[in-house]
């Protein structure tokens, strides 16, 4: 503990003098700028100095990208602390005001205080991160947008993507990327911004500053477990799309990493997150077309993490970096959200670091995990399966070749298979036969009738039924939803 904190005090004293070299730093309009102030590293816990959301993750991060040489190639950008004006458009004044008050108070009333939080810290030292944090991603976001530099690489602390507009939440004081973002809109700098968080918990506070938007899309891939997982409750669920003219403009990807691990099957790994990307990101974000990206980058669904479990490998991270910038939007901030193991952490930045600057990962040294370049597991798999056929009602690129969108309020209703073949009395019977608790018989009436007119053909009807009885027969099965004309008349 006396090391990590004499390891700080180093960081901050070196950081004072970048910052003076700083300030006279010129913009070429090329390049990718690097934004890093180790005065956020004062930001603690008072209670517990192991708190894994700790001082050291951004130092060591810095440090890491200072040893591969990705420092020197970055612009560096001076830092600066967010205004509260700047706060205000995605946070309530009630709650700026609770956080500015935290500023003034005596040590030993700051545990009563962060008492009245979800997982939430203080110390003396708490709101001059915050305000860097935010700051820094606004900064970052208005050198890019003035096309002072080409993208820019936050390394940021406290984290922002749980901050609720009104409260804090989760690590987070603020919503760094949500503020920026609001902010680009505000000024006009983005029309259309995409919000990527691969954090392993869900951006439940970015979200809610966007759920009626339709100028911001928001794209979540997260543990859920049934939701279990923190923040937990339903806002990370598939079905949770966005209302009103957001809705469609919020995609959550729900991992259900505990009904992977009772079924001894794997985490979700490189391959399950390519997956999502390719079937699931990739074809909405070409659809909506965005001039801005944010990443709001978490590494704790990272090899090692203690908190995620999961298995992404650095290498994966370069590539879904790399895919974005190259089949996207060159245009992107990313952000530091969380990851708890300091080596983890620090290596997954720096592949993403050179995915930003436009270069290759280097060969995996002995002993290194390479990225995993097999397919998803299957059990992942049918998750995203799932995903797509709820948003295909929003993106039709999500749409399976000949496939047709099932109805948004029937898409987890499952018929038994006999209720798809055989004669239309057998096929009222196991449907009448499925009725249970859950689902009303009217449901899986109208599930069945989505799922039969996707058939290449009708189930014939009895060879005593005449056409004219037949049609008849149809429409009373069906209701007055049945189609006329082929493929679908009984004959």
């Amino acid at each position: 503990i006396a090391a990590a904190k004499a390891e700080v005090s180093e960081a901050v004293e070196a950081s004072e003098l970048e910052r003076q070299a700083m300030s006279a730093s010129t913009y070429t309009g090329a390049g990718v700028g690097l934004l890093y102030d180790a005065r956020m590293a004062r930001h603690h816990s008072l209670d517990d100095e192991e708190h894994p959301e700790h001082p050291l993750r951004i130092v060591r991060v810095f440090k890491a990208l200072q040893a591969e040489g990705l420092v020197e190639r970055c612009v560096r950008v001076p830092c600066r602390p967010a205004t509260r004006e700047e706060l205000l458009l995605t946070h309530s004044a009630k709650h700026v005001d609770a956080m500015f008050a935290v500023e003034g108070l005596p040590q030993e009333d700051l545990g009563i205080e962060q008492a009245k939080y979800r997982s939430v810290f203080f110390c003396p030292e708490s709101m001059e991160s915050a305000l860097l944090a935010a700051g820094a991603t606004l900064e970052a976001t208005e050198r890019v947008c003035a096309g002072d530099i080409e993208r820019a690489i936050c390394v940021v602390r406290p984290p922002g993507h749980h901050a609720e507009p009104s409260c804090a939440m989760g690590f987070c004081m603020f919503g760094n990327v949500g503020v920026a973002a609001a902010e680009a809109q505000r000024r006009g700098w983005s029309k259309r911004t995409l919000i990527i968080d691969w954090d392993v918990h869900h951006g439940n506070g970015t979200q809610a500053m966007f759920y009626e938007d339709s100028a911001v899309l928001f794209f979540s891939v997260h543990r859920y477990d049934s939701g279990r997982f923190f923040p937990g409750g339903t806002a990370g669920h598939f079905s949770s799309h966005g209302e009103g003219e957001g809705a469609g403009y919020s995609v959550n990807v729900p991992w259900d990493w505990r009904g992977a691990d009772k079924r001894g099957f794997p985490p979700p790994g490189d391959a399950e997150y390519l997956d999502v990307w390719e079937r699931v990101l990739l074809p909405i974000a070409e659809d909506f077309k965005p001039d801005l990206i944010y990443i709001s980058a978490g590494f704790d669904a990272a090899v090692g993490d203690p908190l995620g479990c999961c298995k992404v490998t650095p290498g994966c991270y370069h590539e879904l970096t790399r895919r974005l910038v190259e089949r996207i939007c060159p245009r992107i901030v990313l952000v530091l959200e969380g990851g708890y193991n300091l080596n983890s952490i620090s290596l997954s930045m720096v592949a993403a670091t050179r995915a930003m600057l436009g270069e290759p990962m280097p060969e995996p040294a002995e002993g290194d995990l390479p990225p995993s370049t097999g397919p998803a597991h299957h059990f992942h798999a049918d998750l995203v399966g799932k995903v797509r056929a709820h948003l295909a009602q929003f993106w039709p690129s999500l749409h399976e070749p000949g496939e047709i969108a099932p109805a948004a309020e029937v898409v987890q209703i499952r018929v038994p298979a006999a209720a798809l073949h055989g004669t239309l009395e057998e096929m009222e019977k196991a449907l009448r036969d499925h009725v249970d608790a859950e689902h009303t018989y009217e449901q899986l009436r109208a599930r069945q009738q989505t799922l039969l007119f996707q058939l290449e053909e009708m189930p014939k009807a009895p060879p005593h039924v005449k056409e004219q009885a037949g049609w008849t027969a149809l429409r009373k099965s069906f209701g007055e939803k049945a189609p006329r004309g082929p493929p679908y008349l009984v004959g």
